[in-house]
């Protein structure tokens, strides 16, 4: 690998790095809210759709950052299956807010 590449892989890790620092301190200080991120609004409740779609979610974002680090001189290739998982996944949460608005317009009209 050329001095050109490991310098520019070296600095996207930095940069990374950094992003993460900065989300992790805002986390841990409180400027970014997560009380109520995995419950759903109408039943207060943990929704499995949303963790579901959050742990899809960052294994396939991990996977395609393990592949751009693996070969940093070119895109990687994503497997349609990925492409498949992901889109399942979005599909089940989607369906699951469906549902729930139904459930709370239906709520309201009695």
């Amino acid at each position: 690998m050329s001095v050109l590449a490991q310098f520019i892989k070296l600095e996207i890790l930095l940069l990374l790095a950094a992003f993460i620092a900065v989300v992790l301190f805002r986390l841990f200080t409180g400027k970014i809210k997560t009380r109520k991120l995995l419950s759903d609004k109408g039943t207060k409740t943990l929704s499995s759709a949303r963790i579901q779609q959050l742990v899809f979610t960052l294994l396939i974002a991990s996977y395609y950052l393990y592949l751009t680090f693996k070969n940093p001189s070119a895109f990687p290739k994503i497997d349609t299956f990925l492409l498949y998982l992901l889109s399942g996944s979005s599909a089940v949460y989607l369906s699951g807010k469906a549902r729930l608005k139904r459930w709370i317009i239906k709520k309201i009209r009695n």
